[in-house]
């Protein structure tokens, strides 16, 4: 039991290669090969970061854009999602108990929102344009139904991104994101008035 509740087992720890002259620690290569696998792809670093550590090359700006950008690239769903998601407190397994609300509704108004993010992300626009007011919306035959939307056609990938009237655009108009902040019996407007 005391294992599980060490720091060391539950945080990251830092112990760098050495003490700078105004007191902060400059993190070693693997250390900055492990901010760049948690930060950018969720997970540890793989093992193109881990032969860059072992190669001493993380310590070079040029070479840490790569890796981020490598990491964006193959991992494109994982970091957006999971921050905004904890930034905006969303419920990442929502359970409401209404008859239309089901597993798969609530699966699909996820994956939409973390299709929307990405897109953003990787987008040339502002990101800001990209998430407050995006002109396309990605849509599955689940969501579909649920908006109403006759005569859809899901690509090949069971997702397509349609135009949607602009009171059905932006992110904080997700149903992902509107039902992690109301509950079933209070639509919780001071918790959406926060936002």
């Amino acid at each position: 039991q005391e294992t599980l509740l060490s720091a060391p087992f539950l945080y990251v720890t830092e112990i760098g290669d050495r003490l700078l002259d105004d007191g902060r620690v400059e993190l070693s290569h693997y250390e900055i090969a492990t901010r760049l696998g948690l930060a950018y792809a969720d997970s540890i670093p793989d093992e193109t970061l881990l032969q860059a550590a072992a190669d001493g090359r993380l310590k070079d700006p040029e070479e840490l854009a790569i890796h981020a950008r490598r990491l964006l690239e193959t991992y494109p769903d994982r970091v957006p999602a999971r921050f905004v998601g904890e930034w905006l407190h969303l419920d990442s397994t929502l359970q409401k108990d209404l008859p239309e609300f089901d597993t798969d509704l609530a699966e699909s108004m996820r994956e939409e929102w973390e299709r929307l993010l990405a897109r953003a992300v990787r987008s040339d626009a502002s990101l800001g344009e990209s998430l407050i007011n995006p002109q396309m919306i990605p849509v599955n035959p689940r969501l579909a139904e649920f908006y109403g939307v006759e005569g859809f056609e899901p690509g090949a990938d069971g997702w397509n991104w349609l135009a949607m009237p602009d009171h059905l655009t932006g992110l904080f108009s997700r149903p992902y994101a509107l039902a992690s902040w109301a509950g079933v019996r209070d639509s919780s407007p001071v918790e959406r008035g926060v936002i």
